[in-house]
């Protein structure tokens, strides 16, 4: 039998883009606690929907979508701007900024690669 948490992980990994990252969480003495989560999904960032920064080519942005329920798997604080993820290539992603869900399902991270 399937307990929730492992349907859970089964959903989340059919879900295209989908795939394991840690999410590592900035303090203020900028040091870094590090949670492994179980799927972020993976999204273009559609620079119809930003316009403002010619410099930086999509290669090197991304969008990740974190849902509220993984992260309180692992007590996990909602993403913010400084935080990093690290994909399952060890690629790290700077966080720039967030929005989420109209009720707090899910949390939306633009990011840019690091280095």
């Amino acid at each position: 039998m399937i307990d929730r948490a492992m349907a859970r992980a089964l959903i989340a990994s059919l879900m295209p883009g989908a795939e394991a990252v840690t999410l590592r969480v900035r303090s203020a003495t900028d040091t870094f606690t590090s949670y492994s989560l179980a799927a972020a999904q993976r999204r273009q960032w559609n620079l119809a929907e930003d316009q403002g920064d010619a410099v930086t080519t999509p290669v090197f942005r991304i969008r990740w979508a974190v849902r509220q329920e993984t992260l309180d798997a692992v007590s996990a604080p909602r993403p913010k701007p400084g935080d990093v993820i690290r994909d399952s290539s060890n690629v790290d992603w700077i966080v720039q900024d967030t929005a989420s869900s109209l009720f707090d399902s899910y949390h939306v991270c633009n990011c840019v690669r690091q280095g």
